[in-house]
């Protein structure tokens, strides 16, 4: 039953050995596990080939939980229990490195498997939701204490699971995985205690060489989606491709992409230049690239690939310097952003409009899909051009438009219409 949260008479003492009862029984309800690499890994995660997930079977239980969360006294008891803690970060562990991918070099892939969506949808449902609960409990100065404890927590699971794949500097080779719940945990808690709560972001921040280790993984994803759109990954069919998109797509960027982009500008931020400028150019196989002279040779990537990768790797560090999603912006200019830049490739009917804009994961932000606010942005950067009845019989559906006279300005992007 999804109300149980809701219900207001029961005490907050009940609620919370609730939350005990269901936390207990969601991280041991039955998750089919599986080894993420046989041979040189420890790491345990989910099985997203099991009904349990493609079903979504679980779902009740998640929205319990959320439910209960959305109670204050109850999330302040969660926060402030380090076993409860401890024992969800080893939860959401269970969702890390999932759905592991393997580049196909030789043969196209026998089997294309279609589980990757409920990859995502069990990383988005099971593992995000509850972050964005427990964060709308996380916007004072008082609760400041509520995202030290978070953090600790999650940087000792991570690297428990650093240890567990006998990660050093390295990643294996032509793999890669869209799911890191805590890495994305941790750069969301980190924005948190910045932009909400006053802390020093280096009081948040581990040292130097956990900092190095947590870039590692959200940057192969994003060289992997620079080899995916370089079809160097063709031959493991069309459903890598369906990834890459997902992965990026307007219902799961908030709570995917976007963590790791600030996690990657927290890091690029803190880390020596030279360092990270050069882990950029590695990962995506351009070093070679990159000299003076008049000859290369690489030996990794083929020529006809060069480019593309170059491409790549140029266009990422724009977005690091240009993405300032988490570094500042308020909802409404978040929502700004994201309304002119679709309007910028085309006109768009109101409809199309909600589905492509990001919905703001804070429910209590009021910048939602049909909001006041949402409405209000939209008249302030576009035109309504009413339906139109064509000489056949049929009607144009009506358009937004961008305003004639209206320039929206970006640190390194200019968009003028």
């Amino acid at each position: 039953m999804a109300g149980w949260g809701l219900n207001l008479g029961v005490s907050d003492s009940k609620v919370y050995n609730l939350c005990h009862c269901k936390l207990f029984k969601k991280t041991y309800f039955g998750l089919c596990v599986s080894v993420l690499d046989e041979e040189n890994s420890l790491h345990v995660v989910v099985n997203c080939g099991e009904a349990l997930l493609k079903n979504n079977t679980y779902w009740p239980l998640v929205s319990d939980f959320i439910n209960i969360l959305s109670h204050q006294s109850v999330a302040k008891r969660f926060l402030e229990d380090h076993g409860l803690l401890v024992t969800w970060m080893n939860f959401v562990s269970f969702f890390q490195g999932m759905n592991l991918n393997k580049r196909e070099l030789n043969e196209h892939v026998e089997f294309e498997s279609q589980t990757y969506y409920a990859a995502f949808a069990a990383e988005l449902e099971a593992c995000a939701q509850p972050m964005w609960g427990l964060l709308s409990h996380c916007k004072v100065r008082e609760t400041q204490e509520y995202t030290r404890n978070v953090v600790r927590y999650c940087l000792e699971a991570l690297q428990d699971w650093f240890d567990a794949i006998n990660f050093v500097d390295e990643p294996a080779p032509n793999q890669v995985t869209f799911h890191l719940p805590l890495h994305r945990y941790y750069a969301m808690f980190l924005s948190k205690a910045v932009k909400c709560q006053e802390l020093d972001l280096d009081s948040v921040l581990p040292d130097q060489e956990m900092l190095m280790k947590l870039m590692i993984h959200p940057l192969q994803i994003q060289a992997s989606l620079a080899e995916i759109h370089s079809n160097m990954w063709v031959r493991n069919g069309l459903q890598i491709k369906g990834q890459a998109m997902t992965y990026v797509q307007s219902h799961f960027c908030n709570s995917m992409i976007d963590p790791d982009i600030y996690l990657l500008q927290v890091c690029a931020s803190r880390l020596d230049p030279d360092y990270f400028i050069s882990s950029v150019f590695e990962r995506f196989k351009v070093v070679d690239l990159l000299t003076m002279a008049s000859q290369h040779q690489n030996t990794v990537l083929d020529a006809e690939h060069e480019r593309s990768m170059l491409e790549g790797a140029l266009t990422f560090l724009v977005i690091l310097l240009s993405l300032r999603l988490h570094l500042g912006m308020s909802d409404d200019e978040i929502l700004r952003a994201e309304m002119v830049a679709q309007l910028c490739m085309n006109d768009r009917t109101h409809s199309s409009l909600l589905d492509l804009i990001p919905e703001n994961p804070n429910p209590k932000s009021g910048i939602i899909p049909g909001s006041y606010s949402f409405e209000s942005v939209l008249s302030a950067v576009a035109d309504f051009k009413a339906p139109v009845f064509e000489p056949g019989g049929s009607m144009q559906q009506g358009m937004y438009t961008p305003k004639g006279m209206f320039i929206y300005i970006d640190s390194l992007q200019y968009q003028f219409f």
